[in-house]
C-alpha cells in the first residue's frame, strides 16, 4: 500500500489548512482570535506520528530539555535528503507568583523526516531551551516551578494554553538553582575530585553543613544501608555491589577488568581478589530513574531526563553539596559501544518531592562527528546507551557497568547527514523571536508577529520592529565549516557591510565572567570558538550586532567559510529586519491661555483650563492630557504621587495601542505635535486615592511612562535580554482635600 494513502489529509494539507485559517482545528483559546477565526474541525493532541515523552531541567545551565519519540516512517514531508518538516517545542514556566505561565522565549525546533528505519524501531530526538529565571532564591527555600512543554508539528504554539493538532503537552516540576552558594567546579570526567571556590568562611560553613546533614540523615533511619554507606563501601571495593561484574569467580572478574579502559585496568588488575562482590544489589530506581534519552542532530547533542522520586536520600539540602547523578553516554557506531561523554547534575534532599516528583536533565556533545557523517541517502541510525549512576562515576568501568542506584536505557538516534536540503545554514531566532514569526514579505516585511495584552501571538499581524543589539541564533554545523560571518545591507542587497562588532560569551573561569570574541577585518568568527562557548553557555548567540542609530528595512546575511576563509557555495542565509532605534517623543502643549512648559503630559480642570501650578480642591475633576507619539507605540501608564500617597505611587490607568481607547491609536496620541493641544487620556479624583494616615494639602504629581513595540536587545555581563524603548514625563500641581 502506498504510504501516502495511509496519511490523513489533515496531515498532508496541514500547513495549507492553517494558512487559510490559523484556528482551523481549534488550537487557539484567545477569545478575540476564536471570534475572528472560528474552528472548522476540532482536533488536538494527536500522537500517532510523534510524541513528547519527557521534560526536565538542568539547573547548572538554566537549560530546559525535552525528548521526542518518532513513531512512524512516513508523514514528515519527505526523506532525509529533503527539507522534511519541523517539530516545535515551546516552553512556559509558572513561577507561582500569580502571573501564571510565562514564555521562556522562542520555541526550540528540530528537523524531522520520513525514515524507513522507524518502520521497525522508533527514533528519539531531543531539543533544549536555555533561559534566564526571573530571580534566584536563597538555598534555604527551594525554588520549585512548574514547566509546561508543548510539542507541535509544523505550527508554533501561540500561547501556554495552545492545543497542538499534531503533538502533545507535558507539565512537570523542576528545581531552579539557588543563589549565593560557593562555586563547585567539576573537572573533566573521569576525575572524581572537584574544586570549591568562594569566600573561605562560606566554604567552611557549606562543607560543615554537608557533613552534619549526612550524619543527621543516618540518625533518621529512613534510608537503606546500601545508600547511606554507599560511597564508603565502593571506595574500598568499586565492585562491592557487582556493578563491574556480578560473578564471584576470580577468573571471570579478571576477564571483565581486562575489558575496561586501559587507564582503569592498571589500577584494578593487581587487586582482583578485592573486587569480589559482597552483595549483588543493582539497578535500583527507588530514588532516581533515567526516563529518556535523545539526540539533537544539528548540534550533535545528547540529552537525558532523570526523575527524582523521594525527598531524602541525596546527602543534604540545597545549602549543602548534596550528591551527584552521573549519566555516561555510549554510541554503537557499528563495532560496539564507545564512550562519547559523561555529564553530572547535582541533586539534594527537597521536601517538595513528598508530593510531586522533580525532573532533571543533562547533556553531552558528541565530539568529532564529521568523520561519522554519511550521505543523506543513508539514514545513519545508531544506538545510544545511557547509564545513570548515583554518586559513582560509571565512566572508568566501561560500557557494561551496571549501576547500584540508577538504570540503563538504550535508544535509537539519527546522526545528521553530510548533504541534502536540510544541511543548510540558517538563522532561526532573532532577539528571542523565531524566524517563522518574522514577516519576510509584503508591507510588514521585517516585523515580528504581534503579541496581545494576554501574551498571545496574534495570527497574521506583524507590528514589532527590532533595535539595539541584534542577537541571532541559528545553524552553522555544516561539514567543512571553520568560519562564519554576518553582513548587512540597507539598500536591498546592492551593497553589503561586514559586521565587526565583538560577540560576548560566557567565561567559565571564576576570575572573569565574559569573553569578547572579536572577528577579523572581514568579519569572520571562528566556528570552534562558538562551539566551545555554546558548550559553556547554551544561550550563546552567533552574533551581537550593534544596530544603534539604524532605521528601516535592513537585510541581514549569514555566510559560512572553509579553513581558508573561502565562502562555501550555497551556504548563506538572508533575513529582512525592520529596525527602530528611536525613543517615543514627548511634545509641548499650546493653547489659550498659554500653558507653562510641560512635555508629554499636563493637567486641566473640568473647563479645559491648564492648572499646572494652581490648586485643585476636593473631588474636583483633574483632567490629564497627553501629547506624545511613536511609530510603534505600544502603551502608556499613568501614576499619581505626592502627599501621603504610598511612595511607589498609585496607578491611574494603563492603555494599549489596540485597546480602542479614545484619542489613542498605534502611533500614540492622535494628532500629537509640538504646540498641540493633545488629547484627554485620563481623569483623576484625588478623593478616591488612598493616603495614609490621612489626605493632606500638598503638592502632587502625575507620572507618564510610554513604551514602544520595538524588541530592543542588550547585554548585561554575558546575559542577553530584550526590552522596549521607553520615556517618561511628569506634571505637578497642588491639591487641597477639603470637600472630600
Amino acid at each position: 500500500m502506498d504510504e501516502k494513502l495511509k496519511i490523513e489529509n489533515e496531515r498532508i494539507q496541514f500547513k495549507n489548512l492553517i494558512a487559510s485559517n490559523p484556528n482551523y482545528f481549534g488550537s487557539i483559546k484567545d477569545k478575540a482570535t476564536v471570534a475572528k477565526f472560528p474552528p472548522v474541525k476540532l482536533m488536538k493532541n494527536n500522537t500517532t506520528y510523534e510524541e513528547l515523552l519527557c521534560v526536565g531541567f538542568y539547573p547548572e545551565y538554566n537549560l530546559l530539555e525535552a525528548v521526542i519519540e518518532m513513531k512512524l516512517p512516513y508523514g514528515f514531508h519527505g526523506p532525509l535528503c529533503s527539507i522534511g518538516s519541523k517539530e516545535y517545542v515551546a516552553f512556559y514556566i509558572d513561577y507561582n507568583d500569580g502571573a501564571g505561565f510565562v514564555s521562556t522565549g522562542a520555541p526550540a525546533e528540530v528537523h524531522v523526516h520520513d525514515l524507513s528505519f522507524v518502520n521497525g524501531g522508533h527514533v528519539f530526538y531531543a531539543v533544549r531551551k536555555a533561559f534566564i529565571p526571573k530571580e534566584y532564591w536563597k538555598c534555604g527555600k527551594p525554588q520549585i516551578v512548574k514547566v509546561r512543554a508543548i510539542l507541535s508539528w509544523e505550527a508554533i504554539p501561540t500561547s501556554f494554553n495552545y492545543d497542538p493538532v499534531w503533538g502533545n503537552v507535558i507539565d512537570v516540576w523542576v528545581q531552579i538553582q539557588p543563589k549565593q552558594l560557593p562555586i563547585i567546579i567539576y573537572p573533566p570526567i573521569p576525575f572524581e575530585k572537584h574544586l570549591i571556590m568562594g569566600d573561605l568562611k562560606e566554604i567552611k560553613e557549606f562543607v560543615d553543613k554537608s557533613i552534619k546533614l549526612e550524619y543527621d540523615v543516618k540518625e533518621k533511619d529512613k534510608i537503606e544501608k546500601q545508600r547511606l554507606e554507599f560511597k564508603e563501601l565502593i571506595s574500598k571495593n568499586p565492585n562491592y555491589f557487582g556493578s563491574i561484574i556480578d560473578s564471584e569467580n576470580k577468573a571471570e572478574i579478571k576477564k571483565a577488568i581486562n575489558q575496561l579502559p586501559k587507564e582503569i585496568i592498571k589500577k584494578l588488575i593487581d587487586i582482583t581478589d578485592l573486587l569480589v562482590p559482597a552483595e549483588i544489589f543493582l539497578s535500583k530506581t527507588r530514588y532516581e530513574e533515567l526516563k529518556c534519552v535523545g539526540l539533537y542532530p544539528n548540534d550533535d547533542l545528547l540529552e537525558a531526563i532523570i526523575e527524582v522520586k523521594l525527598p531524602y536520600g541525596f546527602s543534604g539540602d540545597l545549602c549543602t553539596m548534596g550528591s551527584k547523578e552521573y549519566v555516561a553516554f555510549y554510541i554503537d557506531w557499528g563495532s560496539g559501544y564507545q564512550h562519547v561523554g559523561t555529564s553530572i547534575v547535582s541533586v539534594h534532599d527537597i521536601p517538595f518531592v513528598n508530593d510531586k516528583h522533580l525532573f532533571y536533565a543533562v547533556k553531552a556533545r558528541v565530539k568529532d562527528v564529521e568523520s561519522k557523517l554519511k550521505a543523506c541517502t543513508d539514514e545513519n541510525i545508531v544506538k545510544v546507551k545511557a547509564i545513570l549512576s548515583w554518586n559513582q562515576n560509571p565512566t572508568p568501568y566501561g560500557r557494561n557497568f551496571t549501576p547500584t542506584w540508577g538504570n540503563v536505557i538504550i535508544r535509537n538516534i539519527q546522526i545528521r547527514p553530510k548533504d541534502g536540503e536540510s544541511v543548510k545554514c540558517n538563522i532561526s531566532i532573532v532577539n528571542e523571536v523565531h524566524m517563522d514569526n518574522i514577516s519576510q514579505i509584503g508591507a510588514n516585511i521585517g516585523l515580528a508577529l504581534k503579541i496581545d495584552a494576554g501574551g498571545n501571538a496574534v495570527p497574521w499581524i506583524y507590528d514589532r520592529p527590532f533595535g539595539g543589539i541584534i542577537a541571532c541564533w541559528g545553524y552553522i554545523n555544516v561539514p567543512a565549516t571553520r568560519y562564519y560571518r554576518f553582513r548587512y545591507s540597507d539598500d536591498g542587497g546592492i551593497t553589503w557591510n561586514n559586521i565587526r562588532d565583538s560577540r560576548i560569551a560566557y567565561n567559565p573561569l571564576p576570575w572573569s565572567s565574559t569573553i569578547g570574541r572579536i572577528p577579523d577585518s572581514e568579519g569572520w568568527f571562528r566556528k570552534e570558538d562558538f562551539d566551545n562557548d555554546k558548550d559553556n553557555y547554551d544561550l550563546t548567540a552567533l552574533v551581537h550586532w550593534k544596530s544603534y542609530g539604524k532605521l528601516g528595512n535592513h537585510l541581514l546575511r549569514l555566510e559560512l567559510a572553509d579553513v581558508n576563509k573561502n565562502i562555501i557555495t550555497g551556504q548563506s542565509y538572508d533575513i529582512f529586519l525592520k529596525l527602530d532605534n528611536t525613543n517615543p517623543e514627548l511634545f509641548t502643549f499650546g493653547g489659550t491661555p498659554a500653558p507653562l512648559p510641560a512635555k508629554g503630559v499636563t493637567v486641566k480642570d473640568s473647563s479645559g483650563i491648564y492648572k499646572k501650578c494652581e490648586k485643585f480642591k476636593g473631588s474636583e475633576e483633574i483632567k490629564i492630557y497627553g501629547n506624545f507619539r511613536d511609530n510603534y507605540f505600544k502603551n502608556f501608564r499613568l501614576k499619581v504621587f505626592g502627599g501621603n500617597i504610598d511612595v511607589s505611587g498609585v496607578k491611574i490607568s494603563s492603555v494599549r495601542y489596540d485597546s480602542g481607547s479614545p484619542g489613542i491609536d498605534d502611533e500614540g496620541v492622535i494628532g500629537a505635535m509640538d504646540g498641540g493641544l493633545g488629547q484627554e487620556i485620563a481623569s483623576l479624583d484625588l478623593c478616591t486615592i488612598p493616603q495614609s494616615p490621612n489626605k493632606i494639602k500638598c503638592a502632587y504629581g502625575v507620572e507618564l511612562v510610554i513604551w514602544d513595540r520595538s524588541i530592543v536587545g542588550r547585554i548585561r555581563g554575558y546575559e542577553f535580554n530584550t526590552y522596549s524603548h521607553t520615556i517618561d514625563g511628569f506634571v505637578t500641581f497642588d491639591w487641597n482635600p477639603a470637600g472630600c
